[in-house]
């Protein structure tokens, strides 16, 4: 397992710092898997890009509505039909 933490400090909705660091795991192990240096920056775009898409598939992650789970079991159901349907169904543009 491994877990890193990337912090960005906002002034006005700017970002004026970045701050990041390793929770948990190897960080040799780490920036190889990420296929980078220990000077480089910890990029978290891949995580964010698929939250958003969680996010926008889901109505249920938004807010508190109707449609929100009202159990952790139907929650956890929702979201494995979810990532069965996102791998294995849903046509990306990126494999063609």
């Amino acid at each position: 397992m491994k877990y890193v933490k990337v912090l960005k400090k906002k002034v006005k909705g700017y970002v004026v710092e970045t701050i990041q660091r390793i929770i948990f795991g190897d960080p040799e192990e780490i920036f190889k898997m990420l296929g980078m240096n220990s000077d480089d920056y910890i990029d978290t775009s891949y995580v964010e890009r698929i939250t958003l898409t969680i996010r926008t598939s889901l109505a249920r992650f938004i807010r508190k509505r109707m449609d929100s789970s009202k159990t952790m079991k139907m929650h956890q159901k929702a979201f494995d039909l979810f990532q069965a349907w996102y791998k294995f169904i849903k046509p990306h543009d990126s494999l063609k």
